[in-house]
């Protein structure tokens, strides 16, 4: 079977809190998580989003977009991080 290019997910903090090991189970397969910046935290434990991307990608994906709201977007790849306000 032939695997997509590009594998993306969305989640949300009803997922952290019923199901976080299976959760934790497919961020080993994807390459792009888009998370909040509070499930961010919440999967993580950790409040500094920076901190928080690098132990998500440690995780499994390959790319880490964390929405802000009002306040835009981090897209992280690696140690490259790029804001969109």
């Amino acid at each position: 079977k032939v695997r997509p290019k590009l594998i993306a997910m969305d989640t949300m903090n009803f997922w952290m809190d019923v199901a976080m090991s299976d959760l934790k189970i497919v961020l080993k397969y994807i390459d792009m998580l888009i998370v909040n910046d509070a499930e961010a935290r919440q999967l993580t434990g950790l409040f500094s989003l920076v901190k928080a991307a690098k132990a998500i990608m440690a995780m499994g994906p390959k790319f880490l977009i964390i929405k802000k709201g009002e306040h835009g977007a981090l897209l992280f790849q690696g140690d490259d991080v790029f804001f969109a306000p």
